[in-house]
């Protein structure tokens, strides 16, 4: 009876892990209906989803029997990582992103190809929309493949970034909790 006991603390424990990981997925869902997700990658959603599992299961594994103030201290250094990751954040989605006819966002590039600096040398790389469109929105024709990739990283890392640091946040104030009603 004992296997089959431990097998069943075990499932409770996973699927309140799952609970966990679509509860934080819903803030999610909400900034990319507001518009406020990156343009790319496609999968962003759910990249970020297993970004916050990983963060769940190292805060559980690495911290459920750490101290008061190693907790404080993890949790200031998590709100200082998440002001940082959102405020860059907020940073390049303004500077690197831009509206396409469709109504998605389009993303510049970090470095304009040599084309775009023959005809818009004093706007590069921060074209302005009107340049833009008048490149018939071929960001390929404006920004070198190195611009467009470094202006994708830097919104992914700064996205997940801050997704992963508020589930730390929470995570490590729940574990600690936790342990101390029990």
């Amino acid at each position: 009876m004992g296997g089959l006991t431990d097998f069943s603390d075990f499932f409770r424990s996973f699927l309140a892990l799952v609970a966990a990981g679509v509860a934080s997925t819903a803030l999610v869902l909400v900034t990319a209906v507001a518009g406020l997700a990156p343009p790319w990658p496609p999968l962003i959603i759910q990249i970020t989803a297993i970004a916050q599992l990983l963060v769940l299961v190292i805060i559980y594994q690495n911290f459920h029997r750490a101290g008061r103030n190693r907790v404080n201290m993890l949790m200031k250094r998590g709100v200082i990582a998440l002001i940082s990751f959102f405020l860059v954040y907020l940073a390049a989605h303004s500077l690197l992103t831009f509206s396409l006819p469709n109504g998605e966002l389009g993303l510049r590039g970090l470095f304009c190809s040599e084309a775009a600096i023959g005809e818009y040398a004093s706007s590069c790389p921060f074209l302005e929309e009107r340049q833009i469109a008048d490149a018939t929105f071929d960001d390929d024709r404006l920004w070198t493949p190195l611009g467009i990739l470094g202006s994708r990283l830097i919104l992914l890392i700064a996205w997940v970034g801050s997704f992963s640091s508020l589930v730390f946040i929470i995570a490590t104030f729940v574990v600690y909790q936790r342990r101390q009603n029990t």
